[in-house]
């Protein structure tokens, strides 16, 4: 069981850090590959947060955001979302499709799924590659809403089987446009654990 100096562990972070820079970088390349662009990425800040403190690294929570939720089982349980605010959200688009659009436009909701999906997908399976485990991720859900809301129900949907979140905070480019994301990781306990065995720690 950790304890709360866990969190804040150098060892356990920068280890964790290690992971998320394979997981966000896979990631990328799959993004890449799907709009035919060159994604850069900067280097993630990764932090591990009890459930019911990650609104205080994710930002306000009045602030509108627009973020894909997907599962995964296996060796490895739990889920995986991706969250970016307005302004990225509406960058993401410009530079996906040539236009902005109204985030309640289904094209723009549909759009969202995809890119959130190849995302976080690829982040999973980069999971599953570095710990030689077997991963079959879920089909994905998005939403458009305050942060709160959406954190209110990862919160119900993971919160029973959850303690800790790993959060990888980023900025991605596709050309000029720079789009601010996290990447956040909720595995089970016994996951979790499995996961911090497996790095060595």
């Amino acid at each position: 069981m950790m304890s709360k100096d866990d969190l804040s562990n150098p060892v356990i972070l920068d280890a964790l850090k290690e992971l998320a820079n394979i997981g966000t970088g896979h990631a990328v390349t799959a993004l890449s590959s799907m709009i035919g662009k060159f994604v850069g990425i900067a280097v993630p800040e990764v932090y591990l947060e009890s459930l019911g403190k990650v609104a205080s690294i994710l930002g306000d929570p009045a602030e509108e955001v627009a973020a894909v939720y997907v599962g995964y089982r296996g060796e490895l349980d739990g889920g995986a979302m991706v969250i970016f605010d307005s302004s990225s959200t509406h960058g993401l688009l410009q530079a996906m499709m040539g236009a902005d659009m109204e985030l309640s436009d289904p094209m723009a909701l549909s759009m969202l799924q995809e890119i959130g999906n190849i995302l976080v997908g690829s982040f999973v399976s980069a999971l599953a590659t570095f710990f030689g485990s077997t991963i079959l991720a879920e089909p994905p859900g998005v939403a458009v809403d305050m942060l709160g809301a959406v954190l209110n129900v990862l919160i119900a949907e993971v919160g029973q089987h959850a303690d800790y979140l790993i959060v990888a905070k980023t900025t991605i480019s596709i050309e000029d446009v720079n789009i601010r994301g996290w990447i956040v990781d909720i595995p089970t306990p016994e996951s979790f654990k499995r996961i911090i065995e497996k790095l060595g720690l």
